[in-house]
């Protein structure tokens, strides 16, 4: 049994453009992970990579790693490697229907897709029709109104009220600075805009292409995000977990998460995430939803119809398997479960030796290196780690110690 696995930013989807630092980061952490997951159940695995990250090969367990040099080239050398396939697994942006035409390009092999289907992989790009959904079912989430270029807005929850613009809702006290501004496509923060006064928010909607945004109401609270598996079988949740985001620069920054959290509110958590993925049409494999708690008040925030960055931290030579296929060999099912632990996991930036070049192939045996350091910038080296324990505070303590051990090699 074969399975191509594909990720945009690493996989060639950027080929003809500068390297995204965090992109990169993130998802090879994620390939990674699925190409060792699938290895460990027995699959041959296939893949590509951006020709300019071949060094990375290694790290990959993958059977076939085919080099994209052009643009142009991702489709076809993607089909071709396709043919001889049984499966195949995309992670990719949902802005500008990445995602979605990789997804409905590839499903015309003879491959089967591990991926959401095309039309809910757009329902969930489209922020606005997923709060139109959970409003539907009742299920809390921030007041959120679409927003037009020239400032006029509408809620979402009734097409048929009157627009009003922006400055109408603040004057009227239907929301309060600071607010929240995302592109209305999109999904995993891309975009995501914090604006703490109206001169912010002017200077937003200047600068910002989005013919369509969304104007929401901020929730300061605990970030949170659910790991769920879905096959024809199941729906399984495989992990709850803690976020951590920046609004420091004032736009939004994923820094990393604590995986296999436990919470006061995880049984009403399970609740909302079954009941929503219970009316959802389409869905499969891996994805993950967003919450933010506020005064044990649980607000859903977004679906992501693909696999996301825990994914990298939950996987690893001596976890468990996550099923998205039966076994062909390898741990049978009745094999025991082992407790799960508590994975810290960020991205690091660390200052580069003078006059040295990264050689990344030095950090392959260090199990705690989700993505090896990766020259990106001529002064700044950036990485993904983690630490792990039986708690949060054990598993920050491991992180900040392999931390201090990944600084030392590195001068």
């Amino acid at each position: 049994m074969r399975i191509f696995v594909q990720e945009y930013a690493t996989g060639g989807g950027l080929v003809n453009e500068e390297l995204h630092p965090s992109l990169l980061i993130e998802g090879f952490a994620i390939l990674r992970a699925l190409i060792l997951n699938f290895k460990k159940c027995g699959y041959e695995v296939v893949t590509t990579i951006d020709f300019r990250l071949e060094e990375l090969k290694p790290f990959l367990a993958a059977d076939i790693i085919e080099p994209i040099t052009t643009k142009q080239s991702i489709f076809d050398t993607s089909n071709d490697l396709l043919s001889n396939c049984d499966y195949f697994l995309i992670i990719a942006p949902g802005a500008n229907n990445i995602l979605s035409s990789f997804v409905s390009n590839y499903t015309n092999t003879k491959a089967k897709s591990l991926n959401c289907n095309s039309e809910l992989i757009n329902l969930a790009t489209q922020k606005h029709l997923t709060y139109m959904f959970c409003s539907s079912l009742k299920i809390n989430y921030p007041k959120t109104y679409k927003m037009q270029k020239n400032g006029m807005c509408s809620d979402i929850e009734n097409s048929s009220i009157i627009e009003k613009h922006w400055s109408k809702l603040i004057n009227e006290s239907e929301l309060f600075f600071p607010v929240i501004l995302k592109p209305n496509d999109g999904v995993a923060s891309e975009g995501l805009t914090l604006c703490k006064n109206q001169e912010q928010l002017d200077d937003y909607l200047q600068n910002d292409p989005s013919e369509q945004l969304l104007l929401q109401e901020f929730i300061e609270g605990e970030h949170l995000s659910v790991t769920v598996n879905i096959t024809p079988q199941e729906t399984q949740i495989i992990s709850l977990n803690r976020q951590l985001i920046s609004f420091t620069n004032v736009t939004s920054d994923y820094l990393g998460g604590i995986t296999n959290i436990q919470h006061d509110l995880s049984n009403e958590i399970e609740k909302i995430t079954f009941h929503l993925l219970s009316n959802i049409k389409g869905l499969n494999g891996l994805i993950g939803l967003d919450f933010v708690i506020r005064n044990k008040e649980i607000y859903f925030i977004e679906l992501n119809p693909r696999a996301t960055t825990p994914i990298s931290s939950l996987i690893s030579e001596d976890s468990t398997l996550i099923r998205l296929l039966p076994l062909t060999k390898g741990k049978k099912k009745e094999d025991k479960i082992e407790e799960k632990k508590i994975t810290y996991f960020a991205k690091v930036s660390l200052k580069k030796a003078k006059n040295e070049v990264t050689n990344s192939q030095r950090f392959l045996d260090i199990d705690f290196i989700l993505t090896p350091p990766l020259e990106l910038s001529t002064n700044r080296i950036l990485a993904l780690i983690k630490g792990t324990g039986k708690s949060i505070q054990s598993a920050q303590i491991d992180f900040q110690n392999n931390l201090s051990i990944l600084s030392n090699k590195l001068k």
